[in-house]
């Protein structure tokens, strides 16, 4: 048990670090931005023709669902170029998605590199 606490709370210190790195931060705030500026084209574009386009609510929501590639499917785009954002924002989202994983694995690979040094460490002194 003590072992799972130490590794969880290890985990989270992990997480915690990486939130606060200046990559991890870069990423999500050009991410968002981004997410929202495609969010403006679509409701431009799709606002007074797509009758599930009523309000710029739903062009936020119709964007995070197609970045996140979740896409329930409620609202879907019906101009071409509303159809062309949203091919941008899926190749935009699975690209993300690669670069959060990216970060995850190198901040937790530097925790395993740490653990080495310090078994490494103990090795030496006994």
């Amino acid at each position: 048990m003590r072992k799972i606490r130490r590794h969880s709370t290890a985990f989270l210190i992990s997480l915690k670090n990486l939130a606060l790195t200046p990559h991890f931060l870069l990423l999500s705030v050009i991410g968002n931005g981004l997410v929202f500026l495609f969010a403006a084209f679509f409701y431009h574009v799709e606002h007074g023709v797509n009758p599930l386009v009523d309000e710029r609510m739903d062009a936020i929501w119709w964007a995070f669902t197609t970045v996140t590639t979740v896409g329930f499917g409620d609202i879907v785009p019906i101009t071409f170029l509303g159809r062309l954002i949203g091919i941008a924002l899926m190749l935009m989202g699975t690209s993300l998605f690669a670069c959060y994983v990216a970060l995850i694995s190198e901040a937790f690979l530097a925790m395993e590199l740490e653990k080495g040094k310090q078994e490494d460490q103990k090795r030496k002194r006994v």
